[in-house]
């Protein structure tokens, strides 16, 4: 078997089989997507359509922070000594790598394609197209974030300090990114 497949495989059934993470990650997604979609549109009056907008930004922000925060995986790895065991195996590092960025890759963009059909019951507008170029820049920012999250994860060696140094990064980035109000209306 593919070493790469096989790490994708362990992290996506972890994932699964922590319900209270997957429920976590899905009721955040959702309750920024009604926030930001019913509370929020009134004081974007500046755009023209700011559902489409607001609704777009949360499902990016919701890939961005899913895809970031999955590289804590690894951190666990570490510290009940199944990484050791797995660096001793004759795998590269680079599919070990692959294999860490390609699972938090897809459990974002699966995150981020339930929140999009939530946001398209909602009221968000879009063809065959958009749908299809929406997921491809999903997994792809998922994927560079996984990438991200992973390095910082890497260099961190435990919890608090990857949590600490990823709130540090995530936190200003969410918002200087206009994800969900655009950078056009800040003041200044």
């Amino acid at each position: 078997m593919n070493p790469i497949i096989a790490i994708v495989q362990r992290n996506l059934l972890n994932y699964v089989r922590s319900k209270g993470r997957v429920f976590g990650a899905l009721f955040m997604s959702m309750f920024m997507l009604v926030m930001f979609s019913f509370l929020m549109k009134s004081s974007m009056s500046g755009l023209d359509a700011p559902m489409p907008y607001l609704i777009s930004g949360v499902i990016i922000m919701s890939v961005f922070q899913v895809s970031v925060n999955n590289s804590s995986d690894i951190l666990t790895d570490i510290s009940s000594g199944y990484m050791k065991e797995v660096l001793v195996a004759s795998i590269a590092r680079t599919q070990i790598s692959m294999g860490h960025i390609l699972s938090g890759a897809v459990i974002a963009t699966l995150q981020g394609v339930i929140t999009m059909i939530c946001g398209i019951v909602l009221g968000l507008r879009v063809g065959v197209l958009q749908i299809v170029l929406l997921a491809a820049v999903m997994l792809v920012s998922a994927m560079t974030f996984s990438a991200v999250g992973l390095f910082l994860a890497t260099v961190s060696r435990n919890s608090p300090a990857f949590q600490t140094i990823s709130s540090m990064i995530m936190m200003p980035l969410t918002f200087v990114s206009g994800a969900y109000i655009p950078t056009t209306m800040i003041p200044g």
